[in-house]
This record gives C-alpha cells, structure tokens and sequence, in this order.
C-alpha cells in the first residue's frame, strides 16, 4: 500500500476523539498560498486538540466524490490517511512542497 506524510494545524476533531482533519498550507511556484485537507482516522482516540501543529504519516486512502451544481458536474477527491503515526514534536518527518507542479 502507499505511504502519505502531511504537516499541518489540527482543524477539527470528530467521531470521539478518533477522526481529525489536518489542514496542511503550502504556496505554489506562482506565490499563491493554497490549503490542502486530510482526513486522518486513528485506531483509538487522540488527546490532540484543534489548532495543534502536527506530522502524520500512514496509509494512503482516497473517496471521489460527484455531484451536480446548476447542470455542471463537479468532482472532489477525499483524501484519508489511515492506521496512522501522529507526532506533535519537531523531531521525526515531514514532506516538503517545493516542487509543486502548480
């Protein structure tokens, strides 16, 4: 299975304390400042609380979602990171965005 590593700030915390999702912020080649959403689902519940800068890696999962807004399909791909290892520390990983394509 894939591997996916995000950094990011805590957005929200749900499903009793076992679903958070991580807001990751990078800036593109063209300087614009972009968030990406993650949903990260642990195998028990967290002690984190929302605003906690925190580097995830785990299970790579996605769900694409369609539907239909004033006669235009619209799609969105969900992105999930499952089975995971969360770490509030400085020390350990984290991805870096300086390559983007966009």
């Amino acid at each position: 299975m894939a591997t996916i590593e995000v950094k990011g700030k805590i957005g929200r915390i749900f499903y009793e304390n076992k679903g958070l999702e991580v807001i990751e912020t990078y800036t593109t080649k063209a300087g614009k400042e972009v968030n990406a959403y993650y949903t990260v689902w642990l195998n028990t519940p967290g002690t984190f609380s929302v605003g906690d800068e925190v580097k995830v890696r785990g299970l790579y999962g996605h769900e694409i979602s369609e539907w239909d807004n004033e006669g235009e399909t619209k799609r969105k791909v969900k992105v999930s990171v499952n089975n995971p290892l969360v770490t509030t520390t400085s020390e350990g990983f984290a991805p870096t965005h300086g390559d983007t394509p966009f």
